[in-house]
């Protein structure tokens, strides 16, 4: 049927088994990306002094607020 289709029509039919295949390549890539970058910021945040790290990690990574940070590492927020 599918085959009948693509003849009649200026568009081209795909199964939906091809297209779950591309879907899940598309994911399986992504995934990829996601780790890479995971590592590279894990490696990145080893490079700086550990009060730089925690406040990155508490701001950017579990969205702490100034205040909250400041409260953590007991410092003022205005510093």
């Amino acid at each position: 049927m599918a085959d009948h289709w693509q003849a009649q029509s200026q568009y081209e039919v795909y199964s939906l088994d091809s297209d779950r295949d591309h879907w899940q390549a598309l994911e399986e890539d992504a995934e990829r990306g996601h780790r890479k970058a995971e590592q590279r910021v894990q490696h990145l945040l080893g490079l700086l002094p550990e009060r730089e790290r925690n406040v990155l990690t508490l701001r950017y990574l579990r969205g702490y607020t100034a205040s909250e940070i400041a409260s953590v590492l007991g410092t003022n927020a205005s510093h």
